[in-house]
């Protein structure tokens, strides 16, 4: 029994004295891992920290430049205007602000990217802009795309260009966006009651009226004109907030009213537009969506605006001499465009009405003359 007890005991111990070495051995080898890990690590951020200041330094340098895409401008103009200098090194380069620069300093190019061609390429890829809008300036037109950015001033204006009334822009230059000039809120004009005693659509809404621009109104129209993909605009009437106006293919003037819903009511026109063109092609008029919900479209001889009046409410868009963007806006005479051949059936009735009222006057003069003749006593 003791002898047993005595083998229990030693067994124990030289398990216990196992287990310990075991554990040594563990904690030995887990250490030597740790250490390994260290000296990989260590030389691996040497490794790195090497291969950055080579290829900063020695490696990957700029020793050709590529231009793709369609422009009107050569690859060597491109080229120059970035300022990007043959080796330097392509990792320094400050890809966002060259690409800003070339879209300034070269209007119409509309968006640039630029991607790097391994070891020592560089790609510039061009996609270019086409004018779509024209504002007036003092002297000439500014020529300006769907996104507001202005391509270039011209004294001539193509027909192609959907012309701007409102605001005329003063002293910008091309390349930057009309979003960069503010006009100071002035009055809406409102058109005049008519016969009937009835209240113009302006009255009814003066709250909606308040404190947007022409330029804020032109930028909402765009921006609807542009999301909705309505085509064949002929010209922008921004002059009265809540009487917007679009001509639609030189056959249609829609009435938008306000800006607000504008998407929703070009849909609108859209529709019933096309249910007209359905009854006759080359029907013209009237197409007036101001109320949101329903269109209505009046047959009239095409005229884009009242031709007996000028209005008196543009405005003139100045930059500030901070060079801020914002501007002051100065009233201005601006005379609706004339077409000169048809006038609606409106027009003539007033027009026959003068005449008449012209031939009674003279009538009466003549009756007037006649009676004093008779009753004027004889010289004797």
């Amino acid at each position: 029994m003791k002898e047993q007890n005595t083998r229990e005991f030693l067994n124990e111990k030289q398990q216990s004295q196992a287990d310990i070495m075991a554990k040594y051995r563990e904690t030995v080898l887990k250490k030597k891992k740790r250490r390994d890990i260290t000296i990989i690590a260590t030389v691996l951020v040497f490794i790195v920290a090497a291969c950055v200041v080579l290829s900063l330094s020695v490696f990957f340098n700029i020793a050709k430049i590529e231009v793709t895409g369609e422009t009107r401008y050569s690859s060597a103009e491109i080229t120059e205007k970035s300022g990007i200098a043959l080796d330097s090194n392509m990792f320094k380069l400050d890809k966002e602000a060259v690409c800003e620069k070339l879209e300034k300093e070269l209007p119409y190019i509309g968006k640039a990217e630029i991607s790097f061609i391994f070891p020592d390429g560089i790609n510039i890829s061009i996609r270019e802009t086409a004018a779509t809008i024209a504002i007036s300036m003092s002297e000439g037109y500014a020529f300006m795309n769907d996104e507001g950015k202005i391509l270039e001033t011209s004294a001539d204006l193509p027909s192609a260009l959907a012309l701007v009334y409102g605001f005329t822009l003063e002293n910008i230059s091309p390349g930057l966006n009309v979003v960069d000039y503010t006009a100071a809120p002035e009055q809406t004009s409102i058109e005049p009651s008519g016969d009937n005693g009835k209240k113009s659509s302006a009255e009814t809404t003066k709250s909606h009226i308040v404190n947007e621009t022409p330029l804020e109104l032109l930028r909402s129209l765009i921006k609807a004109v542009s999301e909705f993909g309505f085509k064949d605009i002929m010209f922008y009437d921004v002059r009265d907030a809540v009487n917007l106006k679009l001509s639609y293919q030189s056959r249609y003037i829609i009435h938008l009213g306000g800006n607000a819903n504008l998407p929703e009511k070009l849909k609108l026109a859209e529709k019933a537009i096309a249910a007209e063109d359905l009854k006759n092609i080359n029907r013209t008029g009237i197409v007036d969506v101001s109320q949101g919900s329903k269109a209505s479209v009046r047959s009239e001889s095409y005229e884009t605006l009242p031709q007996e009046t000028t209005v008196e409410s543009g405005s003139t868009v100045k930059p500030d001499s901070s060079g801020s963007g914002s501007g002051q806006a100065s009233t201005t005479k601006e005379t609706p465009p004339q077409t000169g051949e048809k006038t609606t059936k409106k027009e003539t009735t007033t027009k026959k009405q003068t005449t008449t009222a012209k031939k009674q006057t003279t009538t009466a003069k003549k009756q007037t003359t006649t009676a004093r003749k008779t009753t004027s006593p004889k010289k004797p």
